[in-house]
């Protein structure tokens, strides 16, 4: 490690991993604290975001909370809210998270990880700035109960002002549904009657439970509900892309 090439800490273990692989001499220390921005680097990071293009691309940032054995660095709403706002402070749009409930061992130990559940995270992200994005990147929506769903998630559009980036998916780790007593097979068609049923209770339609009705509240702040951004690689994941931006 040259002088020059001290790496900051927040940067965490994937930065330093990244200048490992082009030759560099890499120490990471993690310490509580230690998110300030330095004037120069929010110049850096701006300029590079300007380079991008015309129009200004809009560029969602994950939040580290997938390190949760990192507890002094990342894993306290302090810290949570610390990276938010240098996130803003940088130019960044949004800020995302990852959605892990029941990661098993194995899947684990070959590079998967745990998080923070993401509504939780996003809530302390939002209580730092009034600007950044929210973003579940992705929310599994077959884990939940719509209705449980819809209030967790307009719950954090009402507290942010509106900031929500609703990212869904239909969820691949098998071991996962299991753990949840989810089933996995036909989990795209789960998805998708999940999402329809998200989206009427966020709209504020009324709904039928056995002989009665149920009538949302409260609404998002985003009418008729937030945007929703679809995950996933295949043919089925941009079919529902397709359909549910209309």
């Amino acid at each position: 490690r040259r002088d020059d090439e001290v790496v900051p800490a927040f940067l965490g273990v994937d930065a330093g991993a990244l200048l490992d692989g082009f030759g560099c001499q890499v120490e990471v220390v993690e310490q509580a604290g230690g998110h300030e921005l330095d004037a120069a680097t929010v110049v850096a990071v701006r300029s590079w975001l300007a380079s991008l293009g015309a129009p200004p691309r809009r560029v969602s940032l994950g939040l580290p909370v997938d390190r949760v054995a990192a507890a002094g660095e990342f894993r306290t709403a302090g810290a949570i809210a610390d990276l938010a706002a240098s996130w803003a402070r940088l130019g960044f749009a949004a800020a995302y998270v990852t959605d892990h409930p029941a990661p098993d061992d194995r899947w684990v130990a070959g590079g998967g990880h745990h998080a923070l559940e993401p509504t939780v995270a996003l809530a302390a992200a939002a209580t730092a700035t009034s600007t950044l994005r929210l973003h579940t990147n992705v929310y599994v929506l077959g884990y939940r109960n719509p209705f449980l769903a819809a209030k967790a998630l307009t719950s954090l559009d009402v507290l942010s002002g509106g900031r929500l980036l609703l990212g869904v998916a239909a969820g691949y780790l098998r071991t996962e549904f299991e753990a949840l007593e989810v089933p996995y097979a036909g989990r795209g068609a789960l998805l998708e009657d999940h999402l329809r049923r998200l989206l009427s209770i966020m709209s504020g339609e009324t709904q039928t439970v056995g002989s009665r009705t149920v009538t949302p509240e409260p609404r998002p702040v985003q009418r008729p509900h937030p945007p929703v951004w679809m995950g996933g690689n295949t043919a089925a994941a941009r079919r529902r892309a397709v359909e549910f931006a209309a």
